[in-house]
This record gives C-alpha cells, sequence and structure tokens, in this order.
C-alpha cells in the first residue's frame, strides 16, 4: 500500500477539508477516499451527492481532487485509512 497526499480547492470556506493523507494502490482508489475516514471509498464520480454533510466539506468529483504519492504505508495500516487530515474549522 502506498502513502498519498490528497487536496482540493473546490470547496474552500469554513467547515472544509483542503488536504488529508490516504492509504491506497492507486491515485484513483486514493482519490474516492473522503477525509472522514468511516466513509471509506464511494464509487461513483460524483463522490458524495447523497450525503449534504460531506458533498459540501470535499471535493464533489475525482477529477477535483489533486493526489500526490508521498510514501509506502506501514503494514499496520490498511487500504482506506486517512492517516490524517486538515480541516479548516469555522
Amino acid at each position: 500500500m502506498k502513502l498519498w497526499l490528497l487536496e482540493q480547492m473546490e470547496n474552500n470556506e469554513y467547515d472544509t477539508y483542503n488536504a488529508c493523507v490516504v492509504v491506497a494502490e492507486t491515485e484513483t482508489e486514493a482519490k474516492m477516499i473522503h477525509p472522514e475516514s468511516e466513509r471509506g471509498y464511494q464509487s461513483s464520480e460524483e463522490l458524495w451527492a447523497d450525503d449534504d454533510k460531506l458533498f459540501s466539506t470535499w471535493a464533489t468529483k475525482t477529477g477535483n481532487v489533486i493526489a500526490t504519492l508521498i510514501g509506502e504505508a506501514d503494514a499496520s495500516l490498511v487500504k482506506g485509512d486517512v492517516v490524517c487530515s486538515s480541516f479548516n474549522a469555522g
């Protein structure tokens, strides 16, 4: 598994995530992880459309998420884990 830095600029008001570090094998898998880790993966391009709270706190499409490979994940981490996140509280 790999560590990915995810960033988004679509929703950048108060009470939004601007970045997180996640565990995934591929860039595509990484972009489908929401910073609120208990939600896990979404398989749709419209990532969080069914949940207004999540829809407004992160990017709405994988194309609006920038994923940067930053390293290898420790063996204790599993796919879908969010290692840390940056939340802009308001």
